[in-house]
């Protein structure tokens, strides 16, 4: 599928793209949240491509649900359904809207699984998505259009990786975890710390790490920013 395009992202958790005007993804009767008209552009897209990802992740749980939910993107009331069992069963509060705290947990187990699976720290892992996404799986670059899903993969960097990959989060999680992985055997040798930084930096910047790797200063205040944010939500990580 080719990208759309876009002069402004619809960033994350907005109420851009959302056909019934609301900032989350919710039911509201006679107000759907479907986003899936093809004559739509790249924010309607991200909000149908958001709501399949929560929809599949809904149905990877064994919630005691059924039937199963059918992976649409439409966010109609037998999905708000679904979201409160996740929600239960989660241990949050059930209101049936799939905002940062729902999402954030729904992703949580995708660091642990693909994390352990790639040996790259999951508390990383939910630190790119955090400072990528907040956790929406239908975010779309807001100063780099061309970026999406929840780690805001670059779909003009990253040519190769379809929009759907891009948006769903079993991919993109998986593609982070390989690639922190792969990093931060590259950038081993020197002291431990330097590999930790070096290795979230190329998420944002493979040249700027290759830099600080060289001389072990930011090359940037901008990459500095970066990969201490990344650090400080790694920290809130349980």
């Amino acid at each position: 599928m080719s990208v759309p395009s876009v002069t402004q992202g619809r960033g994350a958790f907005t109420a851009v793209g959302k056909d019934n005007g609301k900032r989350y993804y919710q039911w509201v009767p006679d107000a759907p949240l479907d986003g899936a008209s093809p004559t739509k552009n790249v924010n309607y897209q991200a909000v149908n491509l958001g709501v399949k990802a929560i929809q599949a992740r809904i149905n990877s749980y064994d919630l005691g649900y059924a039937p199963l939910l059918t992976v649409n993107g439409l966010f109609d009331e037998q999905t708000a359904v679904a979201v409160r069992a996740a929600q239960r069963a989660l241990g949050l509060g059930e209101d049936g809207i799939a905002g940062p705290l729902t999402c954030r947990a729904l992703w949580r187990d995708l660091f642990i699984w693909f994390g352990g699976l790639h040996h790259a720290p999951a508390s990383q892992l939910y630190g790119f998505m955090m400072l990528e996404s907040v956790g929406d799986p239908g975010a779309v670059g807001y100063t780099t259009p061309s970026d999406r899903g929840l780690n805001q993969i670059n779909l003009v960097a990253h040519s190769n990786i379809t929009v759907e990959q891009a948006f769903n989060p079993n991919f993109s999680v998986d593609y982070t975890a390989k690639r922190l992985s792969d990093a931060r055997i590259k950038y081993s040798g020197k002291s431990s710390d330097l590999k930790n930084r070096c290795a979230i930096a190329q998420h944002n910047s493979p040249l700027q790490a290759n830099q600080l790797y060289a001389t072990g200063e930011y090359p940037s205040e901008q990459i500095k920013k970066y990969v201490e944010t990344v650090l400080r939500h790694a920290l809130n990580f349980k």
